[in-house]
């Protein structure tokens, strides 16, 4: 027993997600609860765990320390409370000489290459399976042992995160490449891929405790799922089978052997069966809790909830043994998560409480609860790039990519480069150049241009560099197309008009040369092509974004954008459109109005998840520092800009020049305040607008450097999580807390 306390203390590694159950299970049991978090950082991109609920939290990763740190407490376990946890929770109970499935077979419960090789050697049926580090070795592989479909994923992850099911040695190759450029769900870089065979069959979860050696199943579901076009799962159902329900003896019998190969003696487990014509086979199996655990619908549905139980097991195996060792459970009443599916994608901004409390007033209902996905910022940049001249054109550039960098490190979805050949302060003509350089600067951030104007280049020269940039960027690259700036048509001696007609000659063009497979003839009074086809495939085998800008003078784009089923770029409202004599502007809800009518006629679908809305925003501590910090860049960029270098009248009669900061925000041409004025913005386009996808920050010489990162910081750090509501889960945490003290 601790020496504060008389109570036995079980201790929690890392209890995020359904590791959040454990605190009030020990409680029940009897036990108090201390937690280890291996991180400094707790780890963004799982449900944290509550803190509160614990007696203590250690911040160690190190197996010495820690074991000397806890075994003055006498733990009577080490439980990992998700999946990463596993090693170090073997390693600690081990060290303690507590309850522990040992280190011995650690790597396997954790690997998922050495939990098949492992099951193979006990002679436990299993998938066929390679791991490289080398795509080219992985296509090998499939092409001569795995076969197609395969599947390819991450050595050390959980859940569905980057498992691909791959048709072919392209979609192999691609799925490699992005797995091995990127991260697993816990942060760590993915150093090897996992190929393994393809399992036929229906998929059912397996939900055990042992105690001692001797096995408790909790719990059988089938999974409802729809292979996505990417090659990707979603899991839209988990239905609850009944213990004497064909397949539940076999699943449990084949389990059984899994859990011996692999040495689980102590404590949950969570396997992931699929039946094929051979019987049960493994695809994984995690020595935690279900993610998908709800405490209180398992103890309806099964009468017992796999983290009660797990705490009995380890607080008192005597009693679990007496009730429950080789045991089964019974079902108690039809039941099955549901995960909602939906053609539609983007974000949630609001919820109807009306409707969620009526679906929770229905007798069949145990919890109906909206979640938002809210992993990214679905921020972006788009630097036009403009910069006030009398300043060194090369440190200007060399801003815009550093610029990129903060923003990648900052989590921003995307960054746009613009493309200009006059006036001045537009100092890009070749925006493939800056993608390249960025493409080998930046991890996660997806580059794009925006936009390549058709009238002025080749489209043959156009595909190529797309396909050659999507290849350096490794899939991260998106191509932004319009008819080009009037500002340059002069210097190609081309008339505004001309302009939009070569957009619409050449987009089918590029669309066709860039994913398509078709040779290509044709000829116009601009260009020619003869049997015209890449060379090179692209990276991303399913296609490269292709998205058209539009500015809201004209439908014309938003009908292209319908008609041919792509993005939509849109610019919330240009300069051009508040000057004396512009046309009539085509608001946001009207510029997708004009694509979806288009959409409809040709048969296409859109999606605005993948609707971008670029406006200039900046933020600051207040409303008065952030006008401020850019009254004076703004005026420049106005008056010199717009006013001198493009000729324009850039005041209406009767307004004010010290004024014309705040009628742009006014008009909604642009966000400038604090954290909530942004916020309050951003929702209120939303709402106006129906939803789009990402706001792209239209980034400006408007103020100092420092001001622009620590801007592009506050939007990040403090207005994005407002908008995708990835706060709501640490303030629901707190109320959560405050109303159990009261009780």
């Amino acid at each position: 027993m601790s020496g504060t306390s008389d109570k036995p203390t079980a201790v929690v590694v890392d209890g995020y997600s359904a590791g959040n159950f454990y605190p009030a299970a020990f409680a029940t049991a009897g036990a108090r609860v201390i937690h280890v978090q291996s991180t400094p950082e707790l780890i963004p991109s799982m449900l944290a765990p509550d803190l509160t609920a614990y007696a203590e939290n250690i911040v160690d990763g190190d197996v010495d320390s820690l074991a000397a740190r806890l075994a003055p407490l006498d733990p009577v376990c080490v439980v990992p409370g998700q999946e990463s946890a596993v090693r170090l929770a073997d390693a600690l109970s081990e060290a303690l000489g507590v309850k522990s499935n040992g280190t011995r077979l650690s790597p396997a419960r954790r690997d998922k290459y050495e939990m098949i090789e492992t099951l193979r050697r006990a002679g436990v049926r299993c998938a066929r399976q390679f791991k490289s580090a080398d795509p080219a070795a992985l296509v090998d592989w499939a092409a001569r042992e795995g076969g197609y479909p395969a599947v390819v994923k991450p050595l050390s992850s959980a859940g569905s995160d980057s498992v691909f099911i791959c048709r072919d040695a392209a979609e192999v190759r691609a799925a490699a490449e992005r797995i091995l450029d990127g991260h697993n769900i816990f942060g760590a870089a993915n150093t090897e891929v996992l190929a393994q065979s393809y399992l036929e069959g229906t998929e059912y979860i397996v939900d055990t405790v042992s105690c001692r050696g001797h096995r408790y199943a909790c719990g059988i579901w089938e999974y409802e799922k729809t292979l996505l076009d990417s090659g990707q799962r979603i899991y839209n159902r988990d239905i609850l089978l009944a213990e004497d329900q064909e397949p539940a003896a076999d699943l449990v019998a084949y389990v059984d052997k899994v859990l011996k190969a692999l040495g689980v003696e102590w404590g949950p487990a969570h396997a992931e069966v699929i039946v094929t014509e051979e019987g049960p086979t493994l695809v994984e199996i995690g020595t935690r809790l279900n993610g998908n655990l709800n405490p209180g619908f398992h103890d309806v549905a099964l009468g017992r909830n796999q983290a009660a139980l797990s705490a009995l097991a380890y607080a008192d195996p005597d009693a679990f043994l007496a009730q429950f060792s080789g045991g089964v459970y019974t079902k108690r009443q039809h039941a099955f998560v549901y995960n909602a599916p939906t053609v539609l994608d983007g974000i949630v901004s609001a919820v109807d409480g009306a409707a969620v409390a009526e679906m929770q007033g229905l007798e069949s209902v145990f919890q109906a609860a909206p979640r938002r996905k809210a992993v990214h910022s679905r921020i972006g940049l788009f630097l036009s790039p403009v910069h006030e001249t009398g300043q060194d054109p090369h440190l200007a550039i060399r801003r815009n990519l550093d610029l990129v960098d903060h923003a990648d490190r900052l989590n921003y979805d995307e960054v746009w480069f613009g493309e200009h050949h006059t006036l001045g302060w537009g100092l890009v003509g070749a925006p493939e150049t800056l993608i390249a350089a960025a493409s080998q600067r930046t991890t996660q951030i997806k580059l794009a241009h925006g936009v390549t104007p058709l009238s002025g280049h080749h489209p043959f020269h156009v595909a190529s560099r797309a396909v050659h940039l999507d290849h350096l960027t490794r899939g991260r690259y998106i191509l932004g197309v319009g008819p080009g700036v009037p500002f340059d048509a002069a210097t190609f001696g081309l008339d505004p008009k001309v302009q939009r007609k070569r957009l619409d000659e050449a987009l089918p063009t590029v669309l066709e040369l860039v994913n398509g497979e078709e040779r290509i003839t044709q000829k116009t009074d601009w260009f020619e092509l003869r049997d015209a086809k890449l060379q090179l495939p692209r990276y991303s085998p399913q296609g490269i974004e292709i998205a058209v800008a539009t500015s809201g003078t004209s439908v014309t784009s938003p009908r292209l954008i319908g008609q041919y089923g792509l993005s939509m770029t849109s610019f919330a409202l240009p300069f051009a459109l508040m000057t004396p004599g512009a046309p009539d502007h085509i608001g946001l809800a009207g510029q997708w109005k004009h694509a979806q009518e288009a959409a409809e006629e040709y048969g296409q679908t859109l999606d605005r998840d993948a609707w971008r809305v670029a406006l200039p925003v900046h933020v600051g501590e207040t409303r008065k520092q952030a006008f401020d910090e850019v009254r004076e860049g703004y005026d420049r960029w106005l008056f010199e800009y717009f006013g001198k270098a493009a000729g324009r009248d850039v005041l209406s009669p009767g307004a004010s020049r010290e004024k014309a900061l705040e009628a742009r925000v006014e008009a909604g041409g642009a966000l400038v305040g604090s954290v909530e004025d942004v916020v309050g913005g951003i929702r209120r386009m939303q709402e106006a607008t129906g939803g789009f996808g990402t706001l792209l920050v239209y980034v400006a010489d408007w103020t100092s450097w420092e001001n622009t990162n620590r801007s592009l910081e506050l939007l990040a750090r403090y207005v994005a999580p407002q908008i995708n509501g990835a706060v709501s889960r640490p303030r629901e945490a707190v109320d959560f807390a405050i109303a159990q003290r009261a009780k």
